[in-house]
């Protein structure tokens, strides 16, 4: 009886007082940012910041509402929409972002990706016209890593009336193919990667990986090696291209070659090293633009990296270009 009570106790103390412990060391992720973008008869476009710190290293949940008649901001328990754009170990997923790194979504519109899960199903129909609709989102979660973050501040939209048009974007150099640095997203689903006398990109700095690999591996768990090295992957193909880098970034590139010349994949965002990755992951998408890249004030002629002056490029060795390599097959072949 006495060891069968001591058993008891002793379970009582360690969920007491492990459990708390435990928790403890896991990262409790910031909020993102969230911000109307546009809006349409039937969808309201909107972009998700990625917190401070740690961004959104598994997606996020966006959740929305029509708003009642006299509304105090406060949310119902139950009632609303919501769609998980979700990132770990999904290959290709676009919703994994950096501190202050951005993804625009559409609320409104199926997306058919298998990353987006929508709750209910019928949270994936278009929306009413001339609706007043309240947003927001939280940084999704990961069992045994890190917690999912608070709420946005909630933002609210009015979609058009039925058959108004919004104004389009306005054109200008930037929309122009040429005139445009590329995010990592462009450079992982297209071949037309630059081809540069000297640069081989089979190997990632002794990684025994292509440069298009690393592109597509997802960073597991939140792995900053992965996501620097997708972040500096995209900024050195858009300096290879001819476009200089402001002098922040291109110190960032310098130090991310220096980075990877020794460093190896498993850097979690709660240490030290990995926190540096995402400050220089931070400063590399800044200078990218949106996830797609249109961004392409800047151009300038290849100076800035020292290109065609043999300097800028990984350290001798570790990834860098050998002489007479291209591109891997199919990348770096204008279409």
């Amino acid at each position: 009886m006495r060891k069968k009570l001591w058993l008891v106790i002793s379970a009582v103390l360690v969920i007491a007082l492990g459990v708390p412990a435990l928790a403890d060391e896991m990262l409790v992720l910031n909020a993102p940012g969230l911000t109307v973008q546009a809006e349409t008869s039937t969808t309201v476009t909107l972009r998700v910041a990625g917190g401070a710190d740690y961004g959104a290293p598994n997606g996020f949940t966006v959740q929305w509402l029509v708003v009642p008649e006299g509304w105090d901001g406060t949310w119902p328990s139950t009632g609303y929409e919501q769609a998980l754009f979700l990132g770990h170990g999904v290959l290709g997923t676009p919703f994994v972002l950096l501190p202050a790194g951005t993804v625009d979504i559409v609320i409104g519109d199926e997306d058919d990706r298998p990353t987006v899960v929508y709750t209910p199903a019928t949270a994936a129909d278009a929306l009413e016209p001339a609706t007043q609709y309240a947003f927001r989102v939280f940084a999704n979660g990961l069992s045994g890593a890190y917690h999912q973050s608070a709420f946005s501040a909630t933002v609210v939209a009015t979609t058009l009336a039925a058959g108004a048009e919004p104004p389009g974007p306005p054109l200008g150099p930037a929309q122009e193919h040429e005139q445009t640095r590329r995010g990592q997203g462009y450079w992982k689903n297209h071949s037309d990667w630059p081809v540069v006398t000297g640069v081989d990109y089979e190997d990632f700095f002794g990684t025994g990986k292509s440069w298009d690999e690393i592109l597509h591996t997802p960073p597991k768990k939140g792995d900053t090696y992965y996501m620097l090295a997708h972040k500096y992957i995209a900024a050195k193909l858009n300096v290879l291209r001819g476009f200089e880098p402001p002098a922040e970034v291109a110190a960032a590139i310098l130090a991310a070659e220096e980075y990877f010349a020794t460093a190896e994949p498993g850097v979690w965002a709660n240490t030290p090293e990995g926190k540096a990755n995402l400050e220089l992951a931070a400063i590399l998408a800044s200078w990218g633009g949106v996830e797609d890249g249109l961004g392409g004030e800047g151009q300038g002629q290849g100076q800035g990296l020292g290109l065609g002056t043999g300097q800028g490029g990984p350290p001798e060795g570790k990834g860098g270009p050998p002489e007479g390599k291209g591109p891997p097959e199919g990348k770096g072949k204008n279409k």
